[in-house]
């Protein structure tokens, strides 16, 4: 456990997603292990953006939180990102409508990482944006009228 404190300390981004999900769900610091999380997200890590994403989905309940997360593991190759998203537009879960032709452009897009799990999306919002929840805008947490800037401390 030492070691692993000391390679989430010194920023590795792997022990930073393990100590982050053990601070959320064993010890209950939920504020401590989204923190570890998001570190290792800012990173550029797959893993860390999709637990991130997972824990917004399921404790946070911000829907367009996690949608941003499940976009950025899937920008960086994460196959479950690409799956959460289209899961959400081709059944309409979270309260947003139903949209096939964004659920099968992600369903196209993911199909790629079969024959070359390399492969990286870096202008995956750009080309296919997400859109508003009808209820919870962007972000939960702001405005209904606030849109993302683009910047990395939007979410």
């Amino acid at each position: 456990m030492l070691f692993l404190l000391k390679a989430g300390d010194m920023g590795n981004p792997l022990a930073q997603t393990i100590l982050g999900n053990m601070y959320i769900y064993k010890l209950k610091k939920t504020k401590l292990g989204v923190a570890y999380l998001r570190c290792a997200a800012h990173q550029d890590n797959a893993k860390a953006n999709y637990e991130l994403a997972e824990y917004h989905e399921i404790t946070d309940r911000n829907y367009p939180v996690a949608m941003h997360f499940y976009q950025r593991a899937a920008a960086l190759g994460d196959t479950k990102g690409f799956l959460a998203i289209e899961n959400v537009f081709s059944l309409g879960k979270f309260g947003y409508k139903k949209d096939e032709k964004l659920a099968n452009a992600y369903s196209t897009i993911s199909s790629k990482l079969y024959s070359d799990p390399d492969l990286l999306f870096p202008n995956l919002a750009k080309d296919y944006p997400l859109p508003p929840h009808p209820i919870q805008g962007y972000h939960a947490d702001k405005d209904i009228n606030w849109k993302p800037t683009g910047r990395d401390d939007d979410y």
